[in-house]
């Protein structure tokens, strides 16, 4: 019988902590997603790390204390428009005329 709420191996949860802090450094837009499933648009304020060896876990503005790390998703920026797009764009001045 196999149990599908297996917690993943500490190596496996540094693992996460490591990927976490190499993509997402402190300061970042982030996303978390709170118990009753809304989601708060905030940012990291910590390092992820393993809370007594055992949680990863990351502090985020808005919440008192830490959060679980599977819980906090990166915020993407929108790509800048390319340089040709912003050329091509007539200016203020351009329609004065």
């Amino acid at each position: 019988m196999s149990n599908r709420y297996l917690r993943p191996s500490l190596m496996e949860m540094q693992r996460q902590v490591e990927l976490f802090n190499h993509g997402i450094p402190e300061g970042s837009p982030v996303t978390y997603k709170r118990d009753d499933g809304s989601v708060l648009r905030t940012k990291t304020r910590s390092s992820a790390y393993m809370m007594s060896g055992h949680t990863p876990v990351v502090f985020v503005d808005g919440i008192a204390g830490c959060v679980l790390l599977n819980r906090v998703s990166p915020i993407t920026a929108p790509s800048a428009p390319s340089a040709t797009a912003v050329q091509d764009q007539p200016t203020k001045k351009d329609s004065q005329r």
